[in-house]
């Protein structure tokens, strides 16, 4: 029984090894690229910030889908020092990682970054490029992907429906990818996403941890990061109206009626100017929030860095430095997307993207199943980090998930006996707030908006170095909880809900209020088809 044994232990890999070689050659014999079909040539002498670029550099476009014309384009920066590869989404949805991660966030060529408070974003996207001495790609290599299918360069019909579909092209890309690169096979993989990539992020996660008992070659995941992430539109929905209260740009009269409008809007009985609940959109509040703050006239509250005021509605440009480099025919050509016809685009406005059918009524409406599976069956570590100037997806909402996903490391999180809890440093200085149990981490960056990079490109470089490095402690100065006295059940605190019970003369009051607002803004967008949010989820 025992050489039985051994010999299926040992034929196993054998055989495992024999389908890997076998699919290998039948792609070979099939006319399989090489990383030499997908290099970067002549950028330099395009525009001259990549002369300083230390790594190879690869683009292209590949299959994300069998017997379809899907296919994802990516960008990689290798970096030989490196036994690690950052892959990078933004999040929209429809929103370019080229145009927000490469070119304004962590690329090693970059308009020149900011901290929170610079004021005008539009003029920002106009400047011209710089190299990055912080760019991410000086810490792993790192591969910016161009999805889902119909954003940027990235083309293919049908577009995807949910998150399923989503993860699915991108799992078929990246084995492809592997079997092109197959030296990036072996490195430790972390998704990083932004924003709506929330979404993405945990799905794909979640997708190659159930694809680990197939046939198909292993991925060697070790962890995601979401940066202001977009996880779950019920609960972070809403607390843009108490993030507006917090920071005086609203009253409590407008707090009282804009949660009511939002919990009509949620049960489905509230008409224009705002819509039906949708994942990407929720309810059009953003809009109301901002007006109710003072947006007219072309400048508004920004809703990324509630430090400034900017345009109305705050959006890069599509005329700015990055489209019009990004759509000049040289620059296609190296990048080995010549062929592509399409206008290059950093991002698809809401209207576009519902003609497109892109992930307007996306599922599932919240990512804690996933990242509870992830956590629980898995040894992958989860970083969820925000931000604290930033309104469109604040650390608040991101904690009330956290405190209220279900895993079996729950009860440790909301218990500051099992919990760690302090203050992050980089450089001897207060960077942010850290709290970790197990594989979980939370980091709430100071100083810093929507893209954390930009505000913080320093603070940023140490955190995406201490977490791939694996197992990432963040906290340098451990804050001790000395309130045992007053603790109450460990249960989370809800948003602000709306005031207590008013007087009848009160009500009508608000009744008026938000009446006229609704009738202000219904007569605004009267020519506007259907419906167009404020802000996108970069």
């Amino acid at each position: 029984m025992i050489g039985k044994s051994s010999a299926s232990v040992v034929a196993m890999p054998i055989i495992n090894f024999a389908t890997f070689v076998l699919l290998w050659l039948a792609r070979m014999v099939a006319g399989q690229k090489s990383p030499e079909d997908f290099r970067i040539h002549g950028l330099a002498n395009i525009e001259p910030a990549f002369a300083s670029v230390d790594g190879n550099m690869f683009s292209g476009l590949i299959s994300a889908r069998e017997n379809s014309d899907a296919e994802l384009f990516f960008w990689l920066i290798t970096n030989d020092r490196s036994d690690s590869l950052v892959i990078w989404f933004n999040g929209g949805p429809g929103c370019s990682s080229i145009d927000a991660g490469f070119f304004f966030e962590m690329g090693p060529v970059t308009t020149p970054l900011h901290p929170a408070g610079y004021d005008n974003l539009d003029r920002g996207n106009e400047a011209p490029l710089k190299y990055n001495k912080y760019t991410w790609a000086n810490v792993s290599n790192i591969m910016y992907i161009e999805q889902p299918v119909g954003v940027g360069y990235t083309h293919g019909s049908p577009k995807p429906h949910n998150e399923d579909e989503v993860a699915a092209d991108f799992y078929r890309f990246l084995q492809n990818f592997f079997d092109i690169f197959p030296k990036m096979r072996k490195q430790r993989l972390f998704l990083v996403g932004e924003s709506y990539a929330g979404m993405y992020v945990p799905s794909m996660a979640h997708y190659i941890h159930e694809k680990a008992t197939s046939d198909d070659p292993k991925i060697n995941l070790k962890g995601i990061a979401l940066g202001n992430g977009w996880v779950d539109a019920v609960k972070q929905g809403p607390l843009v109206i108490d993030y507006a209260w917090w920071h005086g740009m609203i009253d409590t009269v407008y707090r009282d009626a804009l949660w009511s409008a939002w919990a009509d809007c949620v049960n489905g009985s509230i008409s224009s100017p705002f819509h039906k609940f949708t994942v990407p959109d929720e309810c059009g509040i953003m809009g109301a929030v901002l007006e109710a703050a003072g947006a007219k006239d072309g400048q508004s509250p920004n809703t990324y860095d509630v430090t400034t005021w900017d345009t109305y509605p705050v959006l890069t440009s599509d005329t700015g430095t990055f489209a019009k480099f990004l759509n000049r025919p040289e620059v296609k050509e190296a990048l080995n997307v010549g062929h592509v016809k399409k206008e290059w685009m950093g991002c698809i406005p809401g209207a576009g993207r519902r003609k497109l059918g892109l992930l307007d009524n996306d599922r599932p409406l919240s990512m804690a199943r996933y990242m509870a599976d992830l956590l629980d069956k898995t040894d992958i570590d989860v970083l969820v980090y925000n931000g604290d100037d930033d309104m469109s997806t604040c650390s608040q909402g991101s904690e009330l998930f956290l405190n209220d996903m279900e895993w079996s490391g729950q009860s440790d999180w909301l218990d500051p006996s099992t919990y760690s809890r302090g203050l992050w440093k980089v450089n001897g200085k207060v960077a942010g707030h850290a709290k970790s149990v197990r594989n979980l981490h939370f980091l709430v960056v100071y100083n810093s908006g929507h893209m954390v990079p930009y505000n913080q490109p320093v603070n940023s470089y140490d955190l995406i170095t201490r977490f791939t490095r694996g197992r990432p402690d963040y906290i340098d100065q451990e804050i001790p909880f000395t309130l045992d006295h007053y603790r109450g059940s460990g249960k989370q605190i809800v948003p602000t809900p709306p005031g207590q019970p008013m007087s009848h003369l009160v009500s009508a009051a608000v009744g008026c209020l938000f009446g006229v607002m609704i009738m202000w803004m219904k007569t605004k967008r009267s020519k506007q088809q259907g419906y167009d949010p404020v802000p996108t989820h970069f």
